[in-house]
C-alpha cells in the first residue's frame, strides 16, 4: 500500500513533465539578455556617425555621411530608439519616451510622404519642410521606413494589451525584413535592395543597426505574442529555434563566403560559387532538420512513456479508490451491526429494567415522573441508534434489495426535507451485483443531499428501471439548476465522487441542467450477475 501511494503521488511530477509547452523562464531570460546585447550593439553602430563627423573620417562607412536636416532626424531617431529600448526592458516610466516616439513617428512619416507624394500636387510643398525631394543626399526611404516601424513598435510595446503587442512585433518584423534585404543587397551587390533611385543608400552599418534594433524590440516580451513559441521547451519550440536560426544565419554567411571566394580570391567563377552555395545550403538544412527530428522523436518518446506511466498510475489510483470504498462499506456494515446489536440490546435491556423498577417502587408522583422521563430518554436513544445504524448501512439494502432501499431513502428524505419525492420502481425486484447496488444507493443519497442543499426545489422525481442489458437510475428536480460549465467540470468534489463511484462499478453518470429548469442525474450500470 505504501509503495502504491508513493507511485501515485509521483503522478504530479509526470504531469509536470508532460506540460512543457509553456514559456521556459530560462529561455525567456536568455532571449531578453540577447535583446539587450542587440540594443547595445545597435547603439554602438549608430554612434559611429557622430564620431565620423567629429573626426572627419568615415567609420564603418565608405564615405563621410552628409550633414542635412533629414539626416539629423534619422541620426537622432537611430540613437534614441535603441537607448529607449532599455527602458522598455526595465518597465520604467514611459511618459516622456512616448512623446519622443510620437515626434519620431511624425517626422519620419513626413519624410516617407515626401517620397510618395508627387511634387506637382498643390500641398506637396507643405510637407517638404525637412528636406527637398530633389536633394539626392536625403535620408534613404528604406531607412525612414525602418525608423518609422521601430518607433511605432516601441509605442505599441508600451501598451499592456495583447493585440497591441502583436502589432508591435509585426512592425518590428517589417523593420527587420527591410534591413535584412539591405544586407543581402550589399552582400550580393544588388543595389535595388539597399538603395532606391538616386537617393542616399542604406549602408551596411545602418542596415545592421536596424536589424539589431528590431531584434531587441522582439525580445522585450518574448513570452507573449509571435515569439512565444521560441522560448518554450516543447518540440515545436526546439524546431522553431533551430530552423529560424539556420534560415537567418546560413544563407547570408554562405553567400558572403561565395562572393569572397569567387570574386576576390578568384578560386572559381560566380556560377560555380552559386552552385556550391545552393548545395551547401541544402546540406546544412537537411542536417538541421535531421537533428531536430531526432530531438522531437526523443521528446515524443518521453511524452508517450510519461503518458503510459500516468495512465498506469491513474489506474492504480482507481484501484486504490475502489479498494478504499469496499473497505469503507465493510467497516460501515461492521459498525452498524455492532451499534444495532450491542448498543441496541443494551438500551432495550435498560428500558426493561427501568420499566420493572417503576413497578416495584412505591407509587409517588415525583418518582413516577422521573421514571417516565428515563423511559422517554431511553426510547429516544434507541431511535437515534437505529437512525445512525441505518445511515451507516441501511439493512433494507441487504435484506430487501435496491428498489426497497431507494423507496425507503426517498421517504426518509421527505421527512427530513419536506420536499415531495415521487418514486417509480419496477414491479419486480432488480437483481444487481452487491457493488453496483451499493454504488447506485450511495449516488442516490448524494444526489438527494445536493438537492436539499443547493437546488431550492419543491419536488424530486426518481425512476429506477431495468432494460435488457443495463440498469438505469434517474433523479430529476425542479430547482434552480446550474450552468453547463459547473456540470461538465470537476470543480465539485461531490460530483467527482459520484462520477468516480459510478465508474468504479462499471457504469457511467450523466448530468443535464438548465438554469431555472432543474437538474437531471442519470446513472447507467451494466447488468452483472
Amino acid at each position: 500500500m505504501t509503495s502504491l501511494l508513493r507511485e501515485i503521488m509521483s503522478t504530479q511530477d509526470i504531469e509536470a513533465s508532460i506540460n512543457y509547452s509553456g514559456p521556459n523562464p530560462r529561455f525567456v531570460a536568455r532571449a531578453r539578455y540577447a535583446g539587450l546585447v542587440a540594443a547595445c550593439i545597435a547603439t554602438a553602430l549608430v554612434l559611429t556617425v557622430p564620431m565620423s563627423w567629429l573626426l572627419q573620417t568615415p567609420i564603418l562607412r565608405p564615405k563621410l555621411p552628409l550633414f542635412t536636416p533629414a539626416h539629423l532626424i534619422g541620426l537622432f531617431s537611430s540613437i534614441f530608439l535603441p537607448i529607449s529600448v532599455f527602458f522598455l526592458y526595465r518597465n520604467a516610466s514611459l511618459r516622456i519616451l512616448k512623446v519622443v516616439w510620437w515626434m519620431i513617428l511624425v517626422s519620419t512619416g513626413i519624410v516617407l510622404l515626401q517620397f510618395l507624394i508627387p511634387s506637382r500636387l498643390p500641398f506637396a510643398q507643405l510637407i517638404r519642410v525637412l528636406d527637398p525631394v530633389e536633394n539626392p543626399d536625403k535620408i534613404a526611404p528604406n531607412g525612414a521606413l525602418c525608423i518609422f516601424s521601430s518607433s511605432l513598435a516601441a509605442l505599441l510595446l508600451a501598451s499592456s494589451r495583447n493585440r497591441a503587442l502583436l502589432w508591435a512585433q509585426t512592425f518590428a518584423l517589417v523593420c527587420a525584413l527591410v534591413a535584412a534585404l539591405a544586407l543581402i543587397g550589399h552582400a550580393y551587390t544588388i543595389e535595388p535592395l539597399y538603395g532606391i533611385r538616386d537617393y542616399s543608400q542604406m549602408s551596411v552599418a545602418g542596415a545592421l543597426h536596424h536589424f539589431l534594433l528590431a531584434a531587441a524590440l522582439l525580445c522585450v516580451r518574448p513570452d507573449r505574442g509571435m515569439t512565444r513559441i521560441l522560448v518554450t521547451q516543447s518540440s515545436a519550440g526546439v524546431m522553431s529555434r533551430r530552423l529560424y536560426a539556420t534560415a537567418l544565419i546560413v544563407p547570408p554567411v554562405l553567400g558572403f563566403f561565395t562572393i569572397i571566394t569567387s570574386g576576390i580570391w578568384k578560386w572559381y567563377d560566380i556560377s560555380f560559387g552559386i552552385v556550391l552555395f545552393v548545395i551547401a545550403s541544402i546540406v546544412l538544412f537537411v542536417a538541421v532538420v535531421a537533428a531536430t527530428s531526432l530531438r522531437m522523436e526523443r521528446a515524443d518518446h518521453f511524452r508517450l512513456r510519461a503518458e503510459d506511466d500516468l495512465r498506469a498510475s491513474r489506474e492504480r489510483l482507481r484501484e486504490l479508490s475502489a479498494y478504499t470504498q469496499v473497505m469503507q462499506e465493510e467497516e460501515r456494515v461492521r459498525i452498524a451491526r455492532e451499534v444495532h446489536d450491542e448498543l441496541g440490546q443494551s438500551l432495550t435491556a435498560l428500558k426493561m429494567d427501568v420499566a420493572m423498577l417503576r413497578k416495584q417502587v412505591p407509587a409517588r408522583e415525583d418518582i413516577e415522573r422521573r421514571m417516565n422521563s428515563m423511559i422517554e430518554l431511553v426510547n429516544g436513544t434507541i431511535q437515534s441508534v437505529q437512525r445512525i445504524s441505518s445511515e451507516l448501512r441501511p439493512s433494507v439494502l441487504d435484506d430487501l434489495g435496491l428498489a426497497a432501499a431507494i423507496e425507503w431513502q426517498a421517504r426518509e428524505f421527505e421527512k427530513r426535507s419536506g420536499l415531495r419525492c415521487h418514486v417509480q420502481l419496477p414491479i419486480y425486484e432488480i437483481v444487481t451485483n452487491p457493488s453496483q447496488a451499493t454504488a447506485l444507493f450511495r449516488i442516490f443519497q448524494e444526489t438527494l443531499t445536493n438537492v436539499a442543499r443547493h437546488a431550492n426545489a419543491t419536488q424530486v422525481d426518481v425512476r429506477l428501471r431495468e432494460e435488457q442489458e443495463t440498469i438505469q437510475l434517474r433523479v430529476r428536480d425542479d430547482g434552480i439548476g446550474v450552468v453547463d460549465f459547473e456540470v461538465t467540470t470537476n470543480s465539485s468534489l461531490g460530483l467527482m465522487g459520484m462520477r468516480e463511484r459510478a465508474a468504479l462499478a462499471g457504469g457511467s453518470l450523466d448530468m443535464e441542467s438548465t438554469p431555472g429548469a432543474g437538474m437531471t442525474v442519470t446513472v447507467t450500470m451494466p447488468k452483472i450477475a
